[in-house]
């Protein structure tokens, strides 16, 4: 009787620390789609050449990313190519939330460029 009260107080202690570690964590499927609003972000900055700041949230308020544009840059040659492509520059703050105290910042700078002719996207995350 004593032995399997030891194993089942053993067996409940390790579910608990085990779902205590999975809380402390960000899922890969939340910063999948922060990472997806990023982009989304940066291309709507791009897109309409927008110089002020631009923010998106999910519904659930879990993610909040917010943009800025830093820099557009017009006519920029490709050296193999030698197309020219309009660029921006944009730094970029995410916040993902899975619970009040486990919560993640991600601080970043992106460039995205459209080729003129070809209409070819270049998209570069984390510029430093």
């Amino acid at each position: 009787m004593k032995f399997t009260k030891l194993i089942s107080v053993a067996v409940a202690s390790s579910l608990l620390a085990f779902s205590a570690q999975a809380a402390g964590k960000i899922s890969p499927e939340l910063k999948e789609d922060a990472e997806y609003m990023m982009r989304k972000v940066v291309e709507d900055i791009h897109e309409r050449n927008l110089s002020a700041v631009v923010t998106d949230t999910t519904l659930d308020k879990s993610i909040k990313v917010v943009g800025r544009a830093v820099k557009f840059i017009k006519a920029r040659k490709d050296k193999r190519t030698g197309e020219v492509f309009a660029c921006a520059r944009v730094s970029l703050n995410a916040r993902i939330t899975a619970s009040k105290k486990n919560f993640e910042k991600i601080k970043r700078t992106d460039e995205i460029c459209t080729g003129k002719k070809s209409g070819a996207v270049k998209y570069v995350a984390n510029i430093n």
